[in-house]
């Protein structure tokens, strides 16, 4: 059995940002967009949480 063409595995990275970025929306969400809980929720700083909304245009 050959591998998988590249275009369907995209790279780790990318599959990480993404799955990072659902997830402060998510929590985000369910804070009802407070980023102190938003934050508490995903068990980082809220400083954290701030560097990643900057990072994933949020």
């Amino acid at each position: 059995m050959s591998p998988p063409p590249e275009s369907l595995n995209p790279p780790k990275h990318q599959t990480k940002a993404n799955l990072d970025k659902k997830a402060i929306l998510s929590a985000l969400a369910a804070a009802q967009g407070n980023k102190k809980k938003a934050a508490q929720i995903l068990g980082i700083s809220r400083t954290t949480l701030w560097r990643r909304l900057k990072k994933y245009n949020i």
